[in-house]
């Protein structure tokens, strides 16, 4: 009978130019928190909506996430106005490094980002 064994998470990358993604930036960044709650679970929300809306890592290294506001790469980040410039704000609420300012999710979810998504469709 076969087994599986664990082995440590494999990266996926999405661009040669850019670090690999892996399910730890959000681990390694959580690790750093005190105490594991509710706001541990939003900071890990941040990072799985900048990546999917992105598709890039929010940190880089991703130990900057205990000291550093994400890294906004990309033409759609610096564009005025629109989804991406309310993604932004949302985003930097929840990827926030102390947990005690960072959204909690009734925040997120009354946040303007979510409206402007729903009326594009």
């Amino acid at each position: 009978m076969h087994h599986a064994t664990a082995s440590a998470p494999r990266a996926v990358s999405l661009a040669s130019s850019y670090p690999p993604l892996t399910a730890t930036t959000s681990r390694l960044c959580t690790r750093a928190a005190a105490r594991y709650g509710k706001s541990t679970d939003m900071f890990s929300v941040g990072v799985i909506l900048y990546e999917s809306l992105s598709g890039f890592p929010p940190f880089y290294p991703a130990h900057k996430c205990t000291t550093d506001t994400p890294t906004f790469i990309g033409d759609q980040w610096s564009e005025k106005g629109g989804q991406y410039t309310l993604a932004k704000d949302l985003l930097l609420h929840l990827l926030d490094t102390n947990p005690k300012t960072r959204f909690t999710a009734e925040q997120a979810i009354q946040h303007a980002w979510f409206d402007s998504v729903l009326h594009a469709f």
